[in-house]
């Protein structure tokens, strides 16, 4: 079970539920939102990663300020909140929330999930922030715009200390900067 994946599922269920007046996906819905406290790790202040057959996979990633997104208020305490934004300090970059903390990023063979600021969840994190008025993290997020560019999907620190961007252009930068223009001005 990815974390993440888990509570955007739900989100979809909630929002068929409603369309469709269904109460068994309403059920379903409460059943994956009951779940969340088995995803929920009181050691580190966050979400598991994930959780497999093995237990649990531990890290601190962008993953739960992203799921904010997803969630509802009510979803989550206010303990909770507190403690998903105090454990993603780690993840602050001059430009935004990396995806990963450095000691788990070193565990990830895929650079590309593990070690770089994506365009896009800037826009989801910041939004998902603004509905559980998460202030600091809302401000993190906003660093996406300090670059001069941020078309690129991601950007990877380099040895010599500067952002690079990658995969340029993609509409889903495209649309961060259009999120973050209509919601800053």
């Amino acid at each position: 079970v990815y974390t993440l994946a888990h509570i955007q599922n739900m989100r979809g269920l909630r929002a068929a539920a409603r369309l469709l007046k269904d109460s068994k996906l309403t059920q379903t819905a409460n059943r994956m939102k009951k779940a969340l406290s088995n995803l929920w790790d009181s050691e580190l202040g966050t979400f598991y990663i994930a959780k497999d057959v093995l237990g649990p996979i531990q890290g601190i990633s962008s993953d739960a300020l992203h799921a904010l997104f997803y969630l509802e208020t009510g979803d989550l305490t206010q303990k909770q909140l507190k403690s998903i934004q105090e454990a993603s300090r780690i993840l602050e970059t001059p430009i935004g929330y990396t995806t990963l903390d450095s000691l788990t990023s070193t565990k990830v063979e895929d650079p590309y999930h593990s070690k770089v600021v994506w365009t896009h969840e800037q826009a989801i994190i910041h939004k998902g922030a603004k509905k559980f008025n998460l202030g600091h993290v809302q401000k993190v997020s906003e660093r996406i715009l300090s670059l001069p560019d941020i078309f690129f999907e991601h950007f990877v620190l380099t040895d010599a200390g500067q952002y690079e961007g990658r995969s340029n252009p993609q509409l889903w930068a495209v649309a961060a900067k259009q999120y973050f223009t209509s919601n800053l001005t």
